[in-house]
């Protein structure tokens, strides 16, 4: 059996003929949206001689095989219908009431051929709040012809996406093992100075309650999932301490980097923390272990977002002093403390046989989908501290969220933008001030394979690629 072809939809266009080049217009629109299907209703094309006007129009306007109503306004079809005199006026008032019926919302628009003397669409004053297409410039038509055809055929460009499952930080907030103010929020904070004081406090308070990050597994049956399930719980809080760190580093005052500083001290004490009494698992500082690192690359991606590149690698210089075990004495440590090697999600990953190249790196991706550090800022940020390793062995860094750049195709964006050699210059002291050229001579070994690239099973780290590197600093 044949299949029976779908009508087309049916268009009513209403204009006024203010003058023949104006009619001539509208015939040619007209013309050209039957062209792309639509069945359009015109006067020149069904109203016949002897046939009543008024009652045509109205007839289309009220027609339900009609589905849309098209009003062509120039300023001599506003004035009739605002002053409801002649055929327009008629329509004015037959389509005014089906206007503001919920039947007809979707029904009617107009073309906005025409600006009034203050500059604003010249519209019916029925009309004036409804949607419209702006005909006013040539550029304008181009853009808006197809928009008309989409309207006609409910095809709208911006299609709504489907509704997503909600973010895994909303089933951790209850369950989140440090509580701070509730002054900080996501978006509540501003440059002011009362929004610097209350990141601040927002830092003391993570810090002073590191220590319930530690857990005590000793009795758990499943200390990997115990684990596993304590680092998602970290994720609003995480988030908290990045919009923390995001209201500092806009305050323009470049002391925030000392406490930013004081913070991580504060907290990576923690990640070799002994109780008293002995007894604890090997896996029970990794929450503490994990949720440093997320910090501190989130850190190094806003201050990277911020331009801060200059009081940024100063502050990656300077070391941290890490208390002994019995606290009365420490050594300094660099940055490269703050590396995050998870024996929980490992030992997780072989039990439960999931065949991951990385747990962690699958973490870091879930737990940044709706972060104020996105996944391609995190990782460019380890991927530099990563490369900064490259350049300095007392830096060496492992990047686990590398392995998603491993199958990418171009550069990452602080590189593609140091193309230009200013741009170049401003990021340099994150490469600890190197030349483009040096720095090209530097990772020639690392480039040609002659020395080792950190892998992801059977992926390398592209570093040539992911920095631009034959192109750095080669434009203005």
């Amino acid at each position: 059996m044949a299949e029976v072809a779908e009508s087309p939809p049916k268009l009513f266009i209403s204009y006024r003929w203010s003058s023949p080049e104006h009619t001539e217009w509208v015939l040619g629109l007209a013309t050209t949206l039957r062209s792309d299907g639509i069945d359009v209703k015109l006067d020149r094309w069904d109203l016949r001689p002897g046939h009543d006007a008024l009652a045509f129009m109205e007839g289309m306007v009220t027609d339900e095989s009609i589905q849309k109503v098209l009003l062509v306004c120039d300023r001599a079809y506003v004035e009739r219908a605002d002053n409801r005199s002649g055929g327009v006026g008629v329509e004015a008032q037959i389509i005014s009431p089906k206007i503001y019926e919920s039947t007809s919302q979707e029904k009617f628009a107009a073309i906005l051929l025409e600006l009034d003397d203050d500059g604003r669409p010249l519209l019916p004053t029925f009309l004036a709040s409804r949607i419209y297409f702006d005909f006013t410039t040539e550029e304008a038509k181009a853009k808006n012809y197809e928009e008309i055809v989409r309207w006609v055929f409910d095809k709208p460009i911006d299609v709504r996406p489907p509704v997503g499952r909600p973010p895994k930080y909303l089933e951790a907030e209850a369950r989140s093992p440090i509580s701070i103010p509730k002054a900080i929020s996501r978006g509540g904070l501003d440059r002011s100075a009362a929004s610097k004081a209350t990141a601040l406090q927002a830092l003391d308070a993570v810090a002073s309650s590191a220590g319930n990050l530690v857990l005590d597994l000793k009795s758990e049956p499943d200390q990997p999932e115990t684990v596993y399930q304590a680092l998602l719980d970290t994720t609003p809080l995480r988030e908290e301490v990045y919009n923390a760190f995001r209201v500092l580093l806009r305050s323009e005052d470049e002391k925030v980097f000392e406490a930013v500083h004081t913070f991580f001290e504060d907290v990576s004490k923690f990640s070799e923390h002994r109780p008293h009494s002995g007894v604890f698992s090997r896996l029970d500082n990794d929450v503490v272990k994990y949720f440093v690192n997320e910090c501190f690359v989130g850190f190094v991606a806003l201050s990277i977002a911020e331009g801060l590149y200059g009081p940024l690698s100063d502050f990656l210089v300077e070391p941290y002093y890490r208390p002994d075990h019995d606290g009365r004495t420490g050594k300094a440590v660099h940055y490269t403390e703050f590396r995050a090697h998870l024996e929980s999600l490992e030992v997780r990953n072989q039990q439960k046989k999931l065949n991951r190249i990385s747990l962690h790196a699958d973490v870091i991706a879930e737990t940044h989908q709706h972060s104020l550090v996105p996944l391609d800022r995190f990782s460019e940020a380890d991927f530099i501290l990563y490369v900064r390793g490259l350049l300095a062995s007392n830096y060496k860094w492992y990047p686990v969220s590398g392995i998603w750049l491993s199958h990418t195709y171009g550069s990452l964006r602080i590189f593609a933008r140091a193309q230009s050699g200013k741009f170049y210059n401003r990021i340099s002291p994150l490469l600890f001030g190197r030349s483009a050229s040096n720095l090209r001579e530097a990772l020639a070994p690392y480039v040609s394979g002659e020395q080792q690239v950190v892998r992801f099973d059977y992926e390398t780290l592209p570093i040539a690629r992911l920095m631009n590197l034959e192109n750095l600093a080669t434009t203005a």
